[in-house]
């Protein structure tokens, strides 16, 4: 299935890995290939996105579709480079959603089985277009 963003994680694991974010080379060498090159690419983009998230305030729907968003985008994103670099870019994405939640005054994410579903239908009408 998904592994959307914060599943099965419990919050020890979460600030580890939200430290771990903040500490990642953004822009470290890759390696010369198609997924070096993606995986280079996203996590400048992903930083970017977390650094403007940052200078924002959310309301509680806005934090929603930001959860919603980044859920999607990470499941693309699965498609495009290895599995153990997918781990980097949810961190990056698990960040942004948390500094989403600092700005917004009343916080309410998503169940997780809920935003699954909502990316399960965007990915049905995605391959409709198609």
């Amino acid at each position: 299935k998904h592994n959307t963003l914060n599943r099965f994680r419990n919050s020890m694991e979460l600030e580890m890995e939200r430290l771990w974010a903040k500490k990642l080379q953004i822009f470290a060498r890759v390696p010369f290939n198609r997924n070096g090159a993606t995986l280079g690419i996203l996590r400048i983009t992903l930083k970017a996105f977390y650094e403007y998230v940052r200078e924002e305030t959310f309301s509680g729907s806005g934090l929603q579709q930001l959860q919603v968003d980044c859920a999607c985008l990470l499941d693309g994103a699965r498609e495009l480079v290895d599995a153990e670099d997918a781990g980097v870019l949810a961190s990056l994405l698990d960040e942004a959603i948390a500094s989403a939640s600092q700005r917004c005054p009343e916080p309410a994410l998503l169940d997780v089985a809920h935003v699954e579903a909502i990316c399960d239908e965007f990915k049905k009408r995605s391959q409709k277009l198609d």
